[in-house]
């Protein structure tokens, strides 16, 4: 799965992403609040200003995730 295909099936009411591989995935500014993510490889993938309220991540793989406010 890749991001486009990650936030198609959120948009449309998925929220069991549990052990997608997005590694690398540009998920800038994405709305993923309540979203499963467990056990997820989410190495390299580009979270800055994602909405990850409320979501579950036990498990998963966020080497190298970049997450932080650009200035």
């Amino acid at each position: 799965m890749d991001a486009e295909e990650l936030l198609q099936r959120y948009a449309a009411g998925e929220r069991d992403f549990s052990g997608v591989d997005l590694e690398g995935a540009n998920l800038v500014r994405a709305n993923l609040s309540e979203a499963n993510l467990r056990g997820a490889n989410l190495a390299r993938t580009s979270l800055r200003e994602a909405n990850l309220a409320y979501i579950f991540l036990e498990d998963a793989n966020l080497e190298g995730a970049i997450s932080e406010r650009l200035r």
